[in-house]
């Protein structure tokens, strides 16, 4: 057990910290009556015990502002068993309604599991969340625990204009799949290819993944970038070289 002993003066206090075998662990010290003073207080108490269950603050009973500390410190006694009370409910509800999560968090009771469940309260919500919302969001709350890309390399890290995609799809969030028709015949100018992708499918991946005024590196110039409001950096080889390098016995893969 450690005792803390605390001389309370109106604006400074002599505090002494021993143990239950007489040690002396922090000879008298003073601190000042400020918020300072009480952290210093606290770090020495920190110190000798990982404990504070085990720490117990004698004043003594005539002592300037005594009624005040002592009043102050059974409130906070008395919510910390308030917020012990609600950490267990929460972990029952949790249990009950998305018994997965227990078993891949390191623990309920973290920020950025809070704010997944306040925006997604259930395995359904999650299933049907867009991953790169769930990505950001945990990346976001975990202060970038979460997070692919490198803490020091902000510029690193996904975007998604969510608010972008939920306008286009009438209000609603984006999911993974994405529904829409394929290339018609007539978009087909410059030849035909087995997978050739629309053009509304290409902006619509540029509009979701990029900020307006960003730098796009576009090998085939397949978009109308300046209509999306991005610029663009082309890589195009003109067919009369590439027929010229196939012709001179150069093979592609």
């Amino acid at each position: 057990m450690i005792y803390v002993g605390i001389d309370v003066a109106k604006d400074k206090h002599d505090c002494f910290i021993t143990n239950s075998d007489g040690e002396v662990l922090f000879k008298s010290f003073t601190i000042s009556n400020n918020r300072d003073g009480f952290e210093s207080l606290f770090q020495r108490i920190e110190s000798v015990s990982d404990d504070l269950t085990k720490v117990k603050v004698g004043l003594e009973d005539t002592s300037y502002h005594n009624e005040e500390l002592k009043s102050l410190t059974r409130y906070r006694f008395d919510k910390v068993k308030e917020r012990a009370k609600l950490k267990t409910s929460v972990s029952r509800l949790i249990n009950i309604l998305f018994p997965e999560l227990e078993k891949l968090v390191p623990t309920l009771h973290i920020a950025s599991v809070y704010a997944l469940l306040f925006e997604f309260p259930g395995a359904s919500y999650v299933a049907a969340a867009h991953l790169a919302r769930l990505a950001n969001l945990l990346s976001e709350s975990s202060k970038g625990h979460y997070n692919w890309a490198r803490k020091d390399e902000k510029k690193c890290r996904h975007f998604f204009d969510y608010q972008k995609m939920k306008e286009m799809n009438e209000g609603k969030q984006m999911k993974d799949v994405w529904v829409g028709s394929l290339t018609k015949p007539s978009g087909k100018t410059e030849g035909k290819h087995p997978t050739q992708k629309p053009e509304y499918l290409l902006e619509r991946i540029v509009l979701a993944s990029t900020e307006e005024g960003q730098v796009i590196l576009d090998p085939f110039y397949y978009v109308d970038f300046e209509k999306v409001h991005r610029n663009v950096d082309e890589i195009k080889i003109e067919l009369n070289i590439l027929n010229s390098l196939i012709d001179a016995g150069f093979e592609f893969t």
